[in-house]
């Protein structure tokens, strides 16, 4: 009987210390890092801020101030009808400093905006758009093959295909005729064409040694007077437009002339 007990005892035990090891590691495992580590992280996301002192100095100081200035106006107020007055006065006049801290803030989200709608919003609607263009042809695919092996043949065939095709791995010039009408009816070749504009819109391009294209002016004529009507209508630039001989040229000059240079090809 008493050895019976102590075993019940013993299995109780050992029940309850493997509950605790198990909500030990459940809690353990709710993050991949130590509380520390989050901590150290987000820290130094919150510095960054700092690049731009005068956003978050002003707001501090406005914070600080108007606090200071609030306090010490109704300090000590009594508990008269008109110390109960400024007391709630005091509360309102915490509220004042709402309209000077949005307009310390709408200046910077104002040029941010900006910079998303020009530079990320057609890049972020081409992404959703692709997500769903690729979730269909998937769908489409499993849905028309017999089996999962025979969706996934067909999965990466007709991936192939339209990535092949997209216009950035094969140009259209050297495309074989016979498959060129398929660039007018891939959403991937006008998926790619508008994301390669964004990308490359104001980027200046600095050609390397190996890229460059040298050539010797006539003699008693610098490389810019030579090129100089063949750069009113080339795409590229000269490196050094005042030497008279080792002419270098680069092919373009931005992203706008290397995707324009790009559709001719095309």
């Amino acid at each position: 009987m008493i050895t019976n007990e102590k075993n019940s005892e013993v299995e109780k035990a050992s029940a309850q210390t493997q509950n605790q090891k198990e909500a030990s590691q459940t809690h353990q495992s709710l993050y991949a890092a130590l509380l520390h580590i989050q901590l150290w992280v987000v820290l130094q996301r919150t510095w960054l801020y700092w690049r731009e002192p005068d956003y978050m100095v002003s707001k501090l100081w406005m914070n600080i101030g108007y606090t200071l200035v609030n306090g010490l106006t109704y300090l000590q107020s009594s508990n008269s009808q008109l110390g109960v007055y400024h007391r709630v006065f005091s509360d309102f006049m915490a509220l004042i400093v709402g309209p000077p801290l949005g307009l310390q803030v709408q200046p910077r989200f104002v040029t941010l905006r900006e910079i998303f709608m020009h530079r990320e919003r057609y890049s972020f609607l081409m992404y959703e758009l692709f997500a769903v263009f690729e979730t269909s042809l998937a769908q489409l695919c499993a849905s028309l093959m017999p089996n999962i092996e025979a969706a996934f043949a067909a999965n990466g065939f007709f991936f192939m295909f339209c990535n092949t095709l997209a216009g950035t791995r094969s140009p259209k010039s050297v495309t074989p005729s016979g498959w060129r009408w398929y660039y007018n009816v891939s959403p991937l070749y006008y998926w790619s064409e508008g994301v390669v504009t964004n990308a490359l819109h104001d980027l200046p391009i600095r050609c390397q040694e190996p890229e460059l294209s040298i050539f010797d002016p006539p003699n008693g004529t610098t490389c810019g007077q030579y090129a100089a009507n063949f750069l009113q209508t080339a795409t590229g630039y000269l490196v050094n437009p005042d030497d008279g001989s080792d002419c270098q040229y680069c092919s373009y000059r931005d992203g706008q002339s290397y995707v324009s240079g790009i559709d001719k090809k095309k």
